[in-house]
């Protein structure tokens, strides 16, 4: 995994970054900021007794989401650059068991989407889940320490099962709340000052699968019936739709192409 060096920019905009002390070591998949004293000046960054590097703490989904909630419902460059490396550290917990996604992608997927239909695994709150309970599907979490083979298998002739936590049973499906954005300014024209001119692709990827025969009656045949396309077998749209790392990057070269930082 690679090692990131965070830059950041003081009150004039000049960037500052990890000053590396002689013999200083680094961890892979770590993150470093730079270390600035009260003057504004930056100095090696600090280590410990070993002479490794001192890397930013890891933020918990909870405490991205408070992050997150600085930035407003019309966020600049500059604020997403400032807290882009915290959030890509941060890992999320969605309706997804398989979500890939860091933070700072589930972010730019929500400026995005802001005003439009839900597209998606959505945040779970983590407060919802029972510690040290395994998770077992998308929404439900099972207690490994109380197995009971014929609960469970009562479970599946009756639809409910005591020895199972399903998110979806708690209020507001045990869905987190998530800052809300203004509608249309993640895909704003900079140049007139309306937003950040971010390109939707898994909206365009959306609109071009389900085009296509025979997709595109079973999307109209899930918004219709409240199921989703992955509950009538097709899983294929919601991978399609998913943001990617060459989402964010593309978020980084506009910013570049905006600001004109490195």
């Amino acid at each position: 995994m690679a090692i990131t060096f965070r830059t950041t920019y003081d009150e004039d905009g000049n960037p500052q970054r990890v000053k590396i002390g002689s013999g200083t070591s680094f961890e892979s998949g770590q993150t470093y900021s730079p270390n600035v004293d009260s003057r504004g000046q930056v100095q090696d960054i600090q280590t410990d007794s070993g002479g490794r590097a001192i890397a930013d703490p890891q933020l918990s989904q909870s405490e991205a989401i408070n992050l997150i909630e600085g930035l407003g419902s019309t966020p600049s460059w500059d604020q997403l650059q400032g807290m882009k490396d915290q959030l890509v550290n941060a890992d999320i917990l969605t309706t997804d068991q398989d979500e890939q996604r860091n933070m700072y992608q589930y972010l730019i997927n929500e400026m995005l989407r802001s005003g439009q239909s839900e597209r998606g695994a959505q945040l779970i709150d983590e407060e919802w889940i029972p510690e040290a309970w395994r998770r077992t599907g998308d929404t439900t979490w099972t207690d490994p320490a109380d197995p009971d083979l014929w609960r469970d298998l009562k479970g599946l002739y009756t639809g409910e099962n005591t020895g199972i936590f399903n998110t979806k049973d708690q209020p507001g499906k045990g869905l987190a709340q998530f800052p809300q954005f203004q509608e249309g300014w993640a895909q704003g024209d900079p140049d007139k000052g309306e937003g950040l001119g971010i390109t939707d692709y898994g909206a365009l990827m959306e609109g071009m699968f389900t085009g296509l025969t025979p997709l595109k009656y079973a999307k109209m045949f899930a918004e219709n019936t409240g199921d989703t396309l992955s509950n009538i077998g097709i899983g294929s749209i919601e991978t399609a739709v998913k943001p990617v790392q060459w989402l964010a990057e593309q978020v980084d070269k506009l910013n570049k192409k905006f600001t004109g930082k490195k």
